[in-house]
């Protein structure tokens, strides 16, 4: 049982990661922010792939959990699910807008 309640919790965890980086990641686009630091951005260019897959998996495995809990709208799994919708939802506005 303590392993799933940590499950439910690290998923919401991440799928909160995951907005708040593509919600940067498009607040520094937006505002045509230039980044002179080099580090900073091999660090962007490097997790972006990586977070795009997580965030498919992520919203993969919440849909199949929220499914299995016969769609209780109480269950951690609901609430990931919704974050996760609001990031791709972020990114393709942000992709059609070109930002």
């Amino acid at each position: 049982m303590f392993e799933k309640k940590v499950t439910k919790n690290a998923i919401l965890v991440i799928s909160c990661a995951c907005l708040m980086f593509f919600s940067f990641l498009v607040y520094i686009s937006y505002n045509q922010i230039i980044i002179k630091n080099i580090f900073f951005g091999i660090f962007v260019e490097f997790f972006t792939i990586p977070f795009i897959i997580l965030l498919l998996v992520l919203l993969w495995i919440s849909i199949r959990e929220f499914h299995s809990r016969k769609w209780s709208i109480k269950s951690t799994y609901f609430f990931s699910m919704i974050i996760l919708l609001i990031t791709v939802s972020l990114i393709v506005i942000a992709t059609l807008l070109n930002i």
